[in-house]
């Protein structure tokens, strides 16, 4: 007797099969007789591996019969790493007949690496390649070349990381724009092949076609990914004069070095994972359903990329080339005028698209509380294993650290440079700002008394094990229901993103808020006559006034700004006639802007606006309480946070220096107590540690903490608190008089830029790319955090422990002086008790 779960997968067996039959019913299809009779012997493997071994680039029906079946593997047993009578598998026959597409596909869908099979492909694709060099005109080919050997050059377009002050940084900013400029006119001249050859590509066979457009894609792929490294590289004045061009939020600077990351090839066994092991119990069919079709879309999101590629080079390229020649004019006149706001609307829809997926991914592992908790490259399933407590420990302060620094990661990725506004409207009932609160709080804890609230939290277990148990779970569950909620939306991703893309990307139109085709235009008022303004621009000329400030008065005046702040308004003024010379002149201007910008109100009508403010702040907060449902705990710590300040518990001098050297301390104390330092032994590098541990047989650093995410995450939380106390603490005087200057104060750059990548990464770095790179490298952050945790614990230590010895030196010569001189500062009442509590205030290291 077939149970409700045999029937029904027996029905759906049957569904695709009856479309595989019409398929090769209505197209003719190599092999494919004998496709349909072991098909019909549920042969199942054998017919898979029939398919995929006949089926060349141009077999586009083939291909849609292997991914039928690949993507119900589970439905018919089918093992995609089956291999034949002669030991050859699918991923090999791809490779042998140089189909990409295919080569590809399975190998997003693997769970196996299968190198061999990506050797073969690559020998075969490089071979056509050369014999194809030829085919390109000698423009594009020059072209292409020069910018790769201006790219490469270190002396014209340095890092930015390699320079203490931005300064001498924005030195460079001439070139990198030039570049930026130089290369994006190369993508938009040679955007389609046509343009790059001088055969007509009709005339090809289509394997040699297909490799050319492979090709053709991996060189967009490069050079965006170029253009997005150099506009990273540009100096922070560059970036913040210009930052407003970029709007509305969450579009910024930040969003063009997505674009650079997510566009990367990455290597051929570079995949993901979605782990279920935590709450599976609490799984339905459902929730699996939805859980394999986020792991697929995920899995094949590189395909949606590769759709975006041609609408972004050929509507965002020409915005982009237009924006960056504006800088690159305001760098050569120095006039301060910033771009003109740049609108990027397919740029934004993909990296936004993305980000969203692998936001929900990356939550979806975190609250589970599974062994790993981020994106994995260098495995893909769907993990189903039994939960191990690692991440959950609650009885050592390595694990609560742990805890703290997920909490903090879900805050980070629900920031919108993560996680659009348009998930978060797909349930309102969420309190996705509270996640976001603890994320600031445990960041900044150098700010307020946040430092004490954290350290009161960390000593309460109850609460912490019920975020564990009660919130992770709840949010968990409702992840799922975001998912219908997106799918119902967006639609569901089926193998095919030459139709899904268009979707995605009409989908993301429609709903942008800064979308100008569609936004609602608001009546345009102007604020004055023509007469009057004329009047006020020319005294503007008369004295060679800025032209954005003259701009920017045309605009307002004519309503299509803007009220400027009080702090512009005052510089425009500056800019009018003197008032010695006219005053009765000075006058009229300035009630002309006064007039246009707006009556002054009085007392009683400011108090009466404050009143409305506030009434209508009170409803939309009671409106949005109403609304909230579930994270109970999350929530109530998250209001304790948002209170006033104690400051009682605000950080001194003292303590901040003290919260550094804790921190640090730490650090040395975990990685002791996990075996990795030992205090008989003298090493102070990562180099020297990981050469001590490999020769016994031990692993590196970057691997312990590849394998020890727990450890991992409780030293990356220390170390961003000890950096993000040394900021403030950094400016003590003492600091600026070590001679000659140390660690701190000779590398701090590298120290700030270490702290920034600790709490939000760098999709420029954490994505790799497969075109540079031979093979994955897993544990890629753990290898650029290694030797800075070493960095912090041998060279930062030290130099604060001197700085506080020094500190405390200083402090008991003064009270011994302040006692040996006989100063009464304890008895108020006396003149020489005033005297001396004067001079002891004078070097009140808490001040």
């Amino acid at each position: 007797m077939l149970n409700s779960l045999e029937i029904s997968n027996s029905v759906a067996r049957a569904k695709i099969l009856q479309e595989i039959f019409f398929l090769l019913d209505s197209s003719p299809v190599k092999q494919g007789d004998k496709i349909r009779k072991k098909l019909k012997s549920d042969e199942f493997n054998s017919a898979f591996l029939q398919a995929c071994m006949s089926c060349k680039v141009e077999d586009k029906v083939t291909f849609k019969i292997i991914k039928l079946l690949v993507s119900n593997a589970n439905l018919f047993g089918i093992d995609i790493n089956c291999k034949d009578a002669d030991n050859l598998d699918a991923m090999i026959y791809a490779a042998v007949n140089v189909n990409a597409d295919l080569i590809y596909y399975l190998n997003y869908r693997s769970k196996a690496e299968n190198l061999l099979a990506y050797n073969i492909f690559w020998k075969n694709r490089q071979q056509i390649s050369s014999l194809m060099d030829a085919f390109y005109q000698k423009s594009f080919s020059t072209t292409l070349d020069s910018l790769c050997k201006i790219y490469s050059n270190g002396e014209i377009l340095p890092p930015r990381k390699q320079f203490k002050e931005d300064g001498e940084n924005a030195k460079f900013d001439s070139y990198r724009v030039s570049f930026i400029c130089n290369a994006l006119e190369f993508l938009h001249t040679y955007q389609t092949l046509g343009s790059q050859l001088i055969i007509n590509i009709n005339n090809l066979t289509p394997t040699y076609s297909s490799i050319l457009q492979l090709n053709h894609l991996a060189r967009c792929r490069l050079i965006l990914e170029m253009v997005s490294q150099t506009i990273k590289n540009l100096s922070a004045a560059t970036r913040i004069k210009h930052h407003k061009s970029l709007s509305p939020a969450p579009f910024t600077w930040i969003t063009l070095e997505q674009l650079g990351g997510f566009i990367k090839a990455p290597p051929a066994e570079a995949s993901i994972y979605i782990s279920m092991s935590t709450f599976l119990k609490d799984a339905d069919l459902l929730i699996m359903e939805r859980t394999e079709r986020l792991l697929n879309e995920a899995t094949m999101h590189q395909d949606i990329i590769e759709e975006a590629i041609p609408d972004i080079i050929k509507n965002d390229v020409p915005n982009l080339i237009i924006f960056f020649k504006e800088i690159g004019k305001e760098l050569r006149e120095n006039t301060g005028t910033p771009a003109k706001v740049v609108n990027l609307p397919v740029i934004k829809a993909m990296t936004g698209y993305v980000s969203d997926l692998l936001s929900l991914v990356k939550l979806i592992n975190i609250t589970s509380l599974a062994e790993k908790s981020s994106i994995s490259v260098s495995e893909r399933a769907l993990v189903l294993s039994p939960l191990t407590l690692q991440q959950a420990d609650l009885s050592t302060k390595l694990g609560k650290h742990a805890i703290l620094r997920l909490i903090e990661n879900i805050g980070e990725l629900l920031t919108g440079k993560n996680f659009s506004s348009f998930l978060m409207t797909l349930d309102d009932s969420i309190d996705w700002r509270a996640f976001i609160t603890w994320r600031d709080t445990i960041v900044h804890q150098d700010e307020g008394d946040n430092k004490y609230k954290i350290d009161c939290l960390l000593n309460d277990a109850n609460i912490m094990e019920k975020i564990l148990t009660e919130d992770f779970k709840y949010f968990w569950s409702k992840l799922f229901k975001l998912l219908a909620s997106r799918e119902a939306k967006i639609g569901i991703y089926e193998d095919n993103a030459e139709e899904f893309w268009p979707n995605i990307l009409k989908f993301k139109l429609d709903t942008a808020e800064d979308n100008d085709s569609l936004a609602a235009k608001p009546v345009i008022q102007r604020r004055t006559t023509l007469e009057l303004e004329e009047k006020f621009i020319q005294a503007l000329t008369e004295t060679q006034t800025p032209e954005h400030l003259i701009k920017l008065c045309q605009a307002v005046f004519a309503g299509m700004a803007e009220v400027p702040n009080n702090m512009v308004k005052g510089e425009i003024f500056r800019c009018l006639p003197a008032k010695k010379a006219d005053k009765k002149r000075y006058d009229s201007l300035v009630q002309i802007y006064q007039d246009a910008c707006g009556k002054k109100l009085s007392e009683i009508e400011r108090m009466e606006a404050r009143r409305k403010a506030q009434l209508e702040k009170e409803k939309r907060l009671e409106e949005r309480n109403n609304r909230l449902k579930g994270l109970d705990t999350i929530r109530m710590v998250a209001k304790r946070f948002s209170e006033v300040p104690d400051l009682s518990h605000v950080l001194n001098f003292n303590k901040r220096l003290q919260a550094v050297i804790d921190a640090i301390e730490n650090i040395k104390e975990f990685l002791t107590d996990e075996g990795y330092l030992i205090e008989a032994f003298s090493f102070d590098t990562v180099e020297k540690w990981d050469n001590y541990h490999l020769q016994l047989g031990g692993l590196g650093l970057s691997k312990l903490l590849e394998i020890h995410p727990k450890l991992s995450n409780a030293l990356e939380y220390n170390a961003a608190q000890a950096l993000q106390h040394l900021e403030k603490t950094k400016e003590c005087k003492e600091f600026k008089q070590l001679n000659p200057p140390g660690y701190i104060i000779n590398y701090y750059h590298e120290l700030r830029n270490f702290r920034n990548y600790l709490e939000h990464g760098d999709p420029l770095i954490d994505f790799q790319n497969g075109l540079v790179q031979q093979g994955i490298i897993k544990d890629l952050r753990e290898k650029i955090v290694s030797p800075m945790l070493l960095n912090l614990v041998y060279k930062v230590l030290p130099e604060l422990r001197q700085l506080q010895l020094k500190l405390f030196k200083k402090e008991s010569r003064e009270w011994e002086f302040a006692c040996t001189n006989s100063l009464n500062f304890f008895n108020s009442g006396t003149k020489d008790s005033q005297e001396a509590n004067q001079r002891v205030k004078d070097f009140d290291l808490s001040k």
